[in-house]
């Protein structure tokens, strides 16, 4: 029951609750790995990452044999600009799970994050080849392509795995930005192709913040000024801390007139930026050394 609870309330955003109704189940002897999984993810959203580290290293005690406290692990370092950590938790959980393909993915994405761009492409061709059926090793190889600025084979490697999954919000989101970051322009071929993802994506996911963002910015291109202003504005409304939404937002609203709403939205920039200047040294406080482990 009190797993269950916990699950709702961390579903519904109540991170801190969630904590709360799960400690319990940590008494006594018997201690659930599924339980200790839970409860980190409660803690990390509650801004307890000593916690949430330390709830995944008794899960991995408990089932050395699962990848996914591991993939957590290494995830939570990502998330805290930590990628040396990420990829020493990866390491751990391929030694126990060597066939991971989640694994090889996310430490791949750690290793490119450090320039080792040939041990990231090593890893994401291994856990394509382990698992070909699925999509995220080509995402992030894709990712990993863009940026290294190869364009063209991202671009590659995502319409391949289109073909296979057409209706997939992330890989029509991505190749749409891959090609934008190519240079687009109205009447090109290519800026056609980006629009038409964007459009695929946003029929699977309508509040897709980046997508909207995104195709606003090809409306602002081809001037049509009315469209970008309605389409950024549902961006901003699904994530108002978008910067490239209220950057583009600005643009077009500046363009068609709306002044008092450009410098409202030129206000929450200023307190975006501020904010991310903010957490950026709080992130460092997630530095754990091997004594710690």
């Amino acid at each position: 029951m009190r797993y269950n609870l916990g699950a709702a309330l961390l579903s519904s955003g109540q991170a801190a609750p969630a904590v709360r109704m799960l400690s319990p189940l940590l008494q006594g002897d018997r201690v659930d790995a599924g339980v200790l999984n839970l409860l980190a993810s409660a803690q990390a959203r509650a801004g307890d990452l000593p916690g949430a580290v330390e709830s995944l290293k008794r899960a991995v005690a408990l089932t050395p044999n699962d990848d996914r406290n591991y993939l957590d692990l290494t995830v939570l370092s990502l998330e805290h600009d930590n990628p040396q950590l990420a990829i020493e938790f990866a390491d751990a959980g391929l030694h126990h799970v060597a066939n991971s393909p989640r694994l090889y993915t996310v430490r791949g994405i750690a290793l490119a994050q450090l320039a080792r761009f040939i041990d990231a492409q090593a890893d994401f061709d291994r856990a394509s080849r382990l698992d070909p059926d699925q999509t995220y090793a080509s995402v992030a190889m894709s990712v990993l392509y863009t940026h290294r600025q190869e364009l063209d084979s991202a671009a590659a490697v995502l319409r391949e795995k289109l073909r296979q999954s057409p209706g997939d919000y992330t890989l029509n989101y991505l190749l749409a930005d891959t090609l934008i970051r190519g240079g687009v322009e109205p009447g090109v071929k290519t800026f056609l192709e980006a629009k038409r993802h964007l459009r695929a994506a946003l029929k699977t996911n309508p509040h897709g913040a980046k997508a909207l963002a995104a195709l606003g910015k090809l409306y602002l291109k081809e001037n049509d000024t009315a469209k970008a202003v309605e389409v950024l504005r549902e961006a901003v409304r699904q994530d108002n801390s978008d910067r490239m939404a209220l950057n583009q937002l600005l643009l077009a609203l500046g363009r068609s007139g709306h002044h008092e709403e450009a410098a409202s939205v030129a206000r929450r920039i200023s307190v975006v930026l501020q904010q991310d200047r903010v957490r950026g040294p709080a992130r460092d406080g997630f530095r754990m050394t091997k004594a710690d482990r």
